[in-house]
């Protein structure tokens, strides 16, 4: 699935905080059968490490559930907008990010758990949570304004990326 510059005009629940479950019980049965995912999530109750909430608007989800050749995948594109807060300099800063997952769905595992298929034994997949899960599993734990950035003096605490300081050189 390509990625778009945009996110997409979303339909689904008249809410974003409404969950969304599909039915794709049928798709998993018919080879060919494809079922499409165009989704709006409210994710701004989130709460990141430091009481940061990132997500500033909902959460476009487009993708689709399908059967090919009898494997049944689910596959989406995530539209993020996040303020996060640099864990060098502590700025807020703005990124967009479109990351894309992609599960095989199953109604059963034949042996142990395993965590690459999502088992629907009822055919019911509940978007909601599986995307949720997924963004914040995907989310990387330390976030950076820009790759160079340079923190706070251990010092006096000044921003070193906007100004320099007299006790920089006392390490």
């Amino acid at each position: 699935m390509a990625k778009a510059d945009k996110p997409p005009q979303t339909t689904g629940p008249a809410s974003p905080k409404a969950p969304l479950s599909l039915r794709v019980g049928s798709v998993m049965d018919i080879q060919g059968e494809v079922v499409n995912v165009d989704y709006s999530l409210d994710l701004s109750d989130i709460v990141l490490s430091g009481g940061h909430k990132p997500f500033t608007a909902p959460v476009a989800v487009k993708g689709k559930v399908e059967n090919t050749a009898g494997i049944t995948t689910l596959s989406y594109i995530a539209y993020l907008s996040m303020d996060l807060r640099c864990d060098r300099c502590l700025a807020i800063f703005h990124k967009e990010e479109q990351p894309d997952f992609h599960h095989v769905l199953v109604r059963r595992l034949a042996g142990e758990d395993n965590d690459e298929f999502l088992v629907l034994p009822e055919g019911l997949l509940d978007v909601t949570e599986t995307v949720v899960s997924d963004i914040l599993l995907w989310l990387p734990f330390r976030h950076l304004c820009k790759e160079d950035c340079k923190g706070l003096c251990s010092h006096c605490g000044c921003d070193l990326n906007e100004t320099t300081c007299d006790c920089a050189h006392l390490d």
